[in-house]
């Protein structure tokens, strides 16, 4: 009886592909907060585990995982350097600084200066 009625559902998931498809994706809209919750108490249960698991495929896969980092950079050149030339205004001192140049920018003695002033 039980293989049969297993047979039979494989059959309507085979038959009826697509329903399927909706259905489940109908469920994932209906009960996002409660799969979202339910992920984060796996995920801080399984902490260690997943980051070891992380960790030993990062060593196994190092050279494929470089290959891609480097083909990602070549075909996204032109729109890093637009997104890095792209001039923001320095909350804390009011400079007109490059978005790429920000992390330097916040390093130098002007900027320092300038917040330590803001502080007091």
């Amino acid at each position: 009886m039980e293989s049969t009625k297993a047979a039979r559902q494989k059959q309507y998931r085979i038959d009826n592909k697509e329903a399927v498809k909706a259905k489940h994706e109908q469920y994932k809209i209906d009960n996002k907060t409660a799969i979202q919750a339910q992920k984060k108490l796996y995920n801080i249960a399984n902490k260690t585990a997943i980051q070891a698991q992380t960790k030993q495929y990062r060593t196994d896969n190092k050279d494929a995982i470089a290959a891609y980092k480097k083909e990602w950079k070549m075909n996204n050149k032109e729109k890093n350097a637009a997104r890095d030339s792209q001039k923001i205004c320095c909350e804390a001192c009011d400079c007109e600084v490059n978005r790429g140049e920000m992390y330097r920018h916040k390093k130098s003695q002007k900027h320092l200066a300038n917040t330590a002033q803001i502080q007091k």
